[in-house]
């Protein structure tokens, strides 16, 4: 049996067979370009091993682990204010997350402050302490945001191809720690060690964040010299680190370097500021009474009287100081110059 082909009908074949091939590559390239648009512009939502829900339950786990190991401030003051400034950052995102955010404050004096996956950031008490005004932490926070909106730690993990929710929370724990104790029980082994110094973070990570966090800073209409003001004043605190506990430096390498290019951000971004002033949050006047909380209430007796004098004495006008001295003259039993210490707070 012969195959009879007709002649004039190939031809035709041919163009219909290579149009609908190429109307089918062409469809494949177009949705390429699409999801690499949406992957460029939302790169939470790009194709990761970890989902953003696996990210939550390992937040929640870290939470977990957390709280058994380092103490929360829970003074309603101090948690509202921190989660205001935060959300209030994340309101003014370019865009949005698909978390929802919670920020901690950890009752430790060396300056410090972290994000996990899943929108959980922590800040010491420590970094609260040696900021002058909101716009400074609100940079810290910023900063931390930008790490989460990059997923910095989740593709961390995701390389490190150790997925066991438990064990990660752990071993960011550890991290956090330092090299106590209480870390080397939470990371056991070699192996669990090398993969603690994978999940932290690079310079290259800490340039991004600090891009990030400038954009987040100026979007929600704070100044953006803030930030080189708050990391300066990180810099300038390092002689305070502990060994068994990571500061700021520790965690978030590179700094020194990272202070020019910070500068020159915010060189940049001033004329572009001036777009979000109407964004600028209301009741940054509180920062000081809030710090005067932390200072008066958490930090060491003696070098807290000290500081709070000091205040008084280059004659602070908004009565934080006074407040903050008459909490710790509570806590040393002066219940009589408590009294009059609140009272001029108040005058």
């Amino acid at each position: 049996m012969k195959l009879h082909y007709n002649i004039k009908f190939y031809p035709r074949a041919c163009r219909s067979l290579q149009s609908h091939w190429m109307r089918l590559i062409a469809a494949i390239i177009l949705f390429s370009f699409c999801t690499s648009l949406f992957t460029l512009f939302n790169p939470v939502y790009s194709y990761a091993l970890i989902s953003n829900v696996q990210e939550k339950k390992m937040g929640d786990k870290f939470i977990k682990v957390a709280r058994k190991h380092f103490n929360f401030i829970e003074d309603d003051e101090i948690v509202k204010y921190i989660n205001d400034i935060g959300l209030h950052i994340v309101e003014h995102l370019p865009n949005p997350l698909p978390y929802t955010f919670r920020f901690y404050v950890i009752d430790n004096p060396i300056p410090n402050a972290f994000a996990v996956p899943g929108g959980y950031i922590f800040v010491h008490r420590g970094i609260i302490e040696i900021m002058d005004n909101e716009g400074e932490l609100a940079s810290i926070l910023a900063h931390e945001i930008g790490h989460i909106q990059a997923r910095h730690i989740a593709k961390r993990i995701e390389r490190s191809k150790v997925l066991n929710i438990a064990m990660l929370a752990a071993m960011l724990a550890g991290m956090f720690l330092g090299g106590g104790v209480a870390s080397q029980a939470l990371i056991r082994g070699s192996m669990a060690t090398n993969m603690s110094m994978q999940l932290g973070h690079s310079r290259q990570d800490e340039r991004e964040a600090d891009h990030r966090g400038m954009e987040n800073l100026v979007r929600a209409g704070y100044d953006p010299q803030c930030m080189y003001d708050a990391m300066k004043k990180v810099w300038n605190n390092k002689w305070q680190t502990g060994v068994d506990i990571p500061d700021y430096l520790s965690t978030h390498p590179g700094l020194g370097e990272r202070l020019v290019y910070i500068q020159g951000l915010a060189n940049v971004k001033k004329k572009s500021a001036t777009l979000y002033r109407s964004n600028k949050r209301k009741g940054q006047e509180l920062f000081p009474f809030v710090n005067a909380i932390l200072w008066g209430k958490y930090h060491e007796v003696r070098s807290a009287e000290y500081h709070f004098r000091s205040l008084i004495a280059r004659g602070n006008l908004d009565g934080s100081a006074y407040l903050g001295l008459a909490l710790v003259q509570e806590r040393e039993g002066k219940i009589k110059q408590a009294i009059n210490s609140l009272a001029k707070a108040i005058e």
